[in-house]
């Protein structure tokens, strides 16, 4: 199955920052970052237990409120500087040897034994590969009708052992 199509800017953004979201480590990050910082806002705090409840609550909003702002700034920096991507057509291929991507005349190439995860969402197929940390290829299902979602799913199940 060979399917072709242009990323929209919007999607990239979305599905990079839900990478992010879904990550145990950025989460484990983010707690670190808030607890150390409302560590040494501790002699700011007022007296009382209430008190310094609200406040050491309200430090942890606040520095998850900037660690997401500055996440969608470097999202967007990211995708600024990759723009030149959106202009081109990117190019999949799924067959019983795996997938290719071809995009910007690079050509990768990988059999279903370098997958580490494949799953659904409701937006696209995510194809995650061994020894990374996060998705690097997904299929937005925008591309496809019906038939085409399940001989998608059709090939992944003869292959691979992954459920969708």
């Amino acid at each position: 199955m060979v399917l072709k199509y242009k990323p929209r800017k919007w999607e990239y953004f979305v599905l990079n920052f839900s990478f992010y979201l879904r990550n145990k480590f950025f989460w484990l990050g983010l707690l670190t970052i808030n607890l150390y910082a409302s560590y040494l806002f501790r002699e700011q705090l007022p007296s009382g237990v209430f008190d310094t409840a609200v406040v050491f609550i309200g430090s942890l909003l606040y520095f998850t409120a900037i660690t997401f702002v500055f996440l969608a700034l470097v999202l967007a920096v990211k995708i600024y500087n990759f723009g030149t991507a959106f202009n081109e057509t990117h190019e999949f291929r799924l067959d019983n040897y795996g997938v290719t991507l071809i995009s910007q005349n690079i050509t990768t190439s990988i059999n279903w034994n370098g997958f580490k995860r494949i799953y659904e969402t409701r937006s696209a197929y995510w194809f995650q590969i061994q020894n990374n940390l996060g998705p690097q290829l997904y299929i937005p299902k925008r591309l496809f009708n019906q038939v085409a979602r399940e001989h998608i799913k059709k090939i992944i199940q003869e292959n691979t052992d992954f459920k969708l």
